[in-house]
């Protein structure tokens, strides 16, 4: 399963995809895949090796990124993108006729996790704005505050993507 995943990677994934997509699927084979699942043979693997390897992690399954971490279960959406990443491998897998199926159909998966959206309140909004300004980054914080941007739109912006009046 391992090797397959490796051969998927450099034939498939790497020239489809963005790089941080292949990084990320990298990280995957080689934190979770290949400490979990390596061994099982490609046309041996079953839906219920998959649903017992995504179950496993949601519990124990992050890597240890410094001493004494105790939190070491997976995010729901870290699991969810496992099987994303498996589902496609083995759907390539399927069209090179080395299985009949792909196995990852069936498996039950981790409901998503909604997030509630957090708002500075009001009475914080001057401090939070003295604060960038000191620091020199009150027109990204600004723009941020009041129009709703994230964080990766924000710093993916050039100079050359805004239309701003700058006369007062």
């Amino acid at each position: 399963m391992e090797e397959w995943c490796w051969l998927w990677h450099e034939n498939y994934c790497k020239p489809a995809v963005k790089d941080t997509t292949v990084e990320y699927y990298r990280s995957y084979i080689e934190y979770h895949i290949a400490p979990n699942i390596n061994k099982i043979k490609l046309e041996k693997l079953i839906t219920l090796d998959l649903q017992e390897f995504y179950n496993k992690p949601k519990k124990s399954g992050r890597v240890e990124k410094y001493e004494g971490m105790e939190d070491r279960s997976l995010s729901a959406r870290t699991v969810r993108s496992l099987h994303a990443m498996l589902r496609t491998a083995l759907d390539q897998a399927v069209k090179e006729r080395l299985i009949p199926f792909n196995p990852t159909i069936g498996c039950r998966l981790p409901p998503k996790e909604k997030k509630e959206m957090k708002f500075l309140p009001a009475e914080q909004i001057g401090a939070y704005l003295r604060a960038t300004e000191e620091h020199g980054v009150l027109p990204v914080f600004y723009l941020e505050l009041t129009t709703g941007l994230r964080r990766g739109e924000l710093t993916a912006l050039l100079l050359a993507d805004l239309d701003v009046n700058l006369r007062p």
